[in-house]
């Protein structure tokens, strides 16, 4: 049914001129997204100075400026750069990677927080995430309309303004006895700010260039959206673990973890926890009452470290999208539907 839709209903859009397939533009911006790609998310495990992660951003710079001659160069680039000339083409690319950057801080590593700290089961955490899920689906849902009838400058503004401002709110929020009371006005507003960027971020680009390079506008997008997850994914995990590894040491050493602390506990599963009568058996039984506090302090100093990690990656998400609003503002303009393309 929807191939038959889109044969009779949609228009034809191709380059009539006729046009090269760009291989060595494929292999180098394919190797650029590669490199990138694996270089950003195996630094977070590796440690982004180890000499193989950077031996890969080199490749990558590389390959990058290898992938920008050669498109500058053939007379059918996979991607024409000048596209990016244009102020809207190029905020909406910029917004579409800050949206999907901040995006995974929620989606992401929240979830993993009520699960971890709060202790909330897979359900309850799903539960948690419903009115944001829903607000997300119901606007988008009547943003299309909204664009076509003021333009998509306000909504794209106004959405990085709600859903940059409702991470930062849920930063605020976030601790180990949060409830369902506060996340379910909480999260809806950046449910609600996301919503309205998916529809604009998508049609400016199309909007902007001539109709046969609406596949080359799509494509552009789609990788900003996929770069900006890859990014938060990847930088935000790094923050995280940061705090786990870094501050957790220093959170032990504060509240007088002694140093001999692995070896009762290793102690402490050799023997069961058995403990046998007399005297022996009651100081057994102290020593194990002893390393269960000790563990008690530390998966405490280590939610605390997961709680301070994820509230830096949370502000840096809402920071980011804030200033996507800015971005918004100043190179989208206020397009009405039939408007001729700025790129013709």
């Amino acid at each position: 049914m929807a191939f038959v839709l889109a044969a009779v209903t949609v228009p034809e859009s191709s380059d009539r001129q006729g046009r090269s397939v760009d291989v060595v533009g494929f292999v180098f911006g394919a190797a650029f997204l590669a490199f990138l790609s694996i270089a950003v998310i195996q630094g977070e495990d590796s440690g982004y100075t180890a000499s193989w992660i950077v031996a890969l951003f080199v490749l990558c710079g590389l390959s990058g400026l290898a992938f920008v001659v050669t498109e500058r160069r053939v007379k059918s680039p996979m991607l024409d750069l000048s596209l990016f000339r244009l102020k809207p083409f190029a905020g909406s690319n910029c917004v579409a990677f800050v949206a999907y950057f901040g995006t995974f801080s929620i989606f992401f590593f929240t979830a993993l927080y009520l699960q971890v700290v709060v202790n909330a089961s897979a359900y309850q955490t799903a539960i948690d995430f419903l009115p944001m899920a829903a607000g997300l689906i119901i606007v988008s849902a009547l943003t299309g309309p909204l664009v076509a009838r003021v333009g998509p400058r306000g909504p794209m503004t106004v959405g990085c303004l709600l859903a940059g401002g409702g991470i930062l709110l849920a930063s605020a929020v976030l601790g180990p006895t949060v409830g369902f009371a506060t996340l379910g006005w909480v999260l809806p507003i950046a449910g609600i700010g996301l919503g309205m960027l998916l529809v604009p971020v998508t049609s400016v680009p199309l909007t902007v260039v001539r109709p046969e390079r609406s596949g080359m506008a799509a494509s552009a997008t789609n990788t900003s959206r996929e770069m900006g997850a890859v990014f938060g994914v990847a930088i935000l995990g790094s923050i995280v673990n940061a705090k786990l590894t870094g501050d957790l040491a220093a959170k032990l050493k504060a509240i007088g973890i002694p140093p001999n602390f692995q070896s009762l506990v290793e102690h402490a599963i050799q023997t069961g926890g058995a403990s046998s009568g007399g005297a022996a058996g009651s100081a057994e039984h102290s020593k194990n009452a002893a390393v269960a506090k000790i563990a008690t302090k530390v998966v405490n100093a280590a939610y605390d470290a997961f709680g301070s990690g994820l509230h830096e990656a949370l502000v840096l998400s809402g920071c980011l999208i804030l200033a996507g609003a800015v971005v918004a503002a100043f190179t989208i303009p206020r397009l009405s539907r039939g408007a001729a393309p700025l790129n013709a």
